[in-house]
């Protein structure tokens, strides 16, 4: 598997938004798609599949993912 740094979203109380921030890193398993709903329809994005050093699996959007060279 390979190893990528995964971000997520934190609220900045100074700042008042949100911004996107390294949380750590994680094995790539691989691509899934979510969707949020809204008034008009349904919108779906891609998904990377991560597995977490706990073991916990998690999906977040694939733009916020960095595969780290192993090599």
């Amino acid at each position: 598997m390979e190893k990528v740094i995964y971000s997520e979203y934190e609220f900045s109380k100074t700042k008042i938004c949100y911004e996107l921030k390294e949380k750590g890193e994680a094995e790539f398993m691989g691509i899934g798609v979510d969707r949020d709903e809204y008034e008009n329809g349904v919108g779906s994005y891609s998904t990377a599949i991560l597995k977490l050093p706990c073991g916990q699996v998690k999906t977040v959007p694939i733009e916020q993912i960095r595969f780290i060279d192993g090599k």
